[in-house]
């Protein structure tokens, strides 16, 4: 339970998060971070729902939501990196500051 309300908090609020991000900024919210926030809402509500968590099996569990966490947190900042480089090709070269 102690790592069940954590996993359900950070799921609800990457989801959440990355619609008003979405409204926000007009961008197109990533696959990504949706399937992220689904992921941890899941693990968590998976945590919660069971009493009796065996160590056995929460260990492969926490190592495959690591996995699966790291490659889409690195696919995110690989898109940004190409953003960024796409914006900066063409606002000319010119950094943040003109």
């Amino acid at each position: 339970m102690l790592l069940g309300i954590p996993a359900v908090l950070t799921g609800l609020l990457r989801i959440l998060g990355g619609f008003a991000f979405q409204e926000r900024l007009g961008r197109r919210w990533t696959l990504g971070g949706i399937v992220l926030g689904t992921l941890e809402l899941g693990l968590g509500a998976l945590l919660l729902l069971t009493r009796e968590v065996d160590p056995d099996l929460l260990v492969p569990i926490g190592a495959a939501w690591g996995a699966v966490s790291g490659i889409l947190l690195l696919a995110q900042g690989l898109g940004l990196r190409r953003v960024a480089r796409t914006w900066r090709q063409a606002s000319g070269g010119r950094g943040m500051r003109g």
